[in-house]
């Protein structure tokens, strides 16, 4: 109820700007890996012996694997932080799952050499679902025209075990086509991974 009564959707101040002038960019990788190498030889059923070498293109594949899910749905799946420049105060964030807001700092002069940042009790961040947010913000800043806005956030988990079991497997595909097929050419029909991601796609990125 608070924030009904003491915030709004900016939506209707900046319904005929750009809001979207950017996609969000990843500025800190995460640090921990999506999938171990344990758990990478296991679905590939290595024997428990392998080389150093083997080691560092097991990596590889994995990297392969884990990139190719996150940019074919738009998922971020371990924790990393994102940069994200807009023209105006954005309504949500096209970003799924588990975003956390860090900070929104705006320029009125996009010249000016500082930034200025947006009070944190001047908006809220909602996750309404799966895939939808809000971002809502306090009267006052309705006033606000910002010539450019820059939105810090984190999106991904902080720990592998909490990977949804579903993301698992088209990763699982994409590794063992990517093992299976690491000195072959590239394959012209889809693969079993890449049905199973259909779901997730996000067509307009892609």
């Amino acid at each position: 109820m608070y924030a009904q009564h003491h915030f709004q959707n900016v939506w209707t101040l900046n319904y005929h700007r750009v809001v979207y002038n950017s996609f969000p960019y990843l500025t800190t990788p995460p640090s921990l890996p999506a999938i171990s190498q344990e758990d990478a030889r296991k679905w590939l059923r290595l024997e428990t012996g392998v080389t150093d070498e083997d080691t560092g293109l097991i990596n590889m594949c994995v990297a392969s694997a884990v990139g190719t899910f996150e940019r074919y749905t738009g998922f971020q799946l371990m924790e990393g932080t994102y940069t994200w420049m807009v023209g105006a105060f954005p309504i949500n964030i096209e970003k799924a799952p588990n975003i956390q807001i860090l900070s929104i700092e705006y320029k009125l002069d996009k010249m000016n050499a500082g930034w200025t940042g947006l009070n944190v009790e001047k908006y809220q961040f909602y996750q309404e679902g799966y895939r939808q947010n809000s971002i809502q913000y306090a009267d006052d800043v309705m006033s606000i025209k910002p010539a450019i806005v820059k939105v810090i956030f984190k999106a991904g988990y902080d720990n592998a075990s909490k990977i949804p079991a579903d993301w698992l497997m088209p990763i699982r595909a994409i590794l063992a086509d990517v093992w299976d097929n690491r000195a072959d050419g590239i394959k012209d029909k889809t693969s079993f991974s890449e049905k199973l991601m259909m779901n997730y796609a996000i067509l307009a990125v892609r």
